[in-house]
């Protein structure tokens, strides 16, 4: 009788342990999936502002959207409830569509704004900030990738890049 206790204990304990992982498997693949589509919705809607062909009108509509976006991952995001293992991963990947609203939007304004404009140092002076923007989006991201990582290792899983 011990054994058979001893061997449906350790049955729930791994069945536990496998509810947890298929658990945290689904928080991980939700956030990923929310933040690959929305990397795909940014990337068009920037491609639309910054091209010349597009008046500013539509750009504008553009640069809403990227923020209606955004706001709108914040609150799902925010609606997710991650486990311990998952809080550093979860407030990396919410810094990162912050830092696009705080960082990325008013670049995306400015630049919607200088359509049709002559003025050369203002354009050089957006591409340095764009480039500044840039490179704090790609720190975040890296950070946020390093977060799903140490997430990933308390899982005992690996996660590809």
């Amino acid at each position: 009788m011990k054994a058979t206790l001893t061997s449906v204990l350790a049955i729930i304990a791994i069945s536990l342990f496998s509810c947890k992982q298929a658990t945290e498997k689904s928080y991980n693949d939700t956030v990923v999936n929310m933040y690959g589509n929305y990397v795909n919705t940014l990337s068009s809607k920037m491609d639309k502002i910054s091209d010349e062909k597009i008046d500013k009108a539509a750009a504008a509509v553009a640069v809403k959207e990227i923020t209606q976006t955004t706001d709108s991952c914040i609150t799902e995001m925010n609606k997710l409830k991650p486990s311990e293992d998952a809080k550093d991963f979860h407030n990396k990947v919410v810094a990162v569509f912050q830092l696009i609203k705080s960082d990325i939007v008013p670049v995306a304004n400015k630049m919607n704004d200088l359509k049709g404009s002559e003025d050369i140092n203002s354009y050089n002076k957006l591409i340095e900030e764009y480039n500044a923007a840039q490179s704090k989006l790609d720190a975040a991201e890296t950070a946020a990738q390093t977060a799903q990582q140490a997430y990933a290792a308390k899982l005992g899983t690996h996660i590809e890049n």
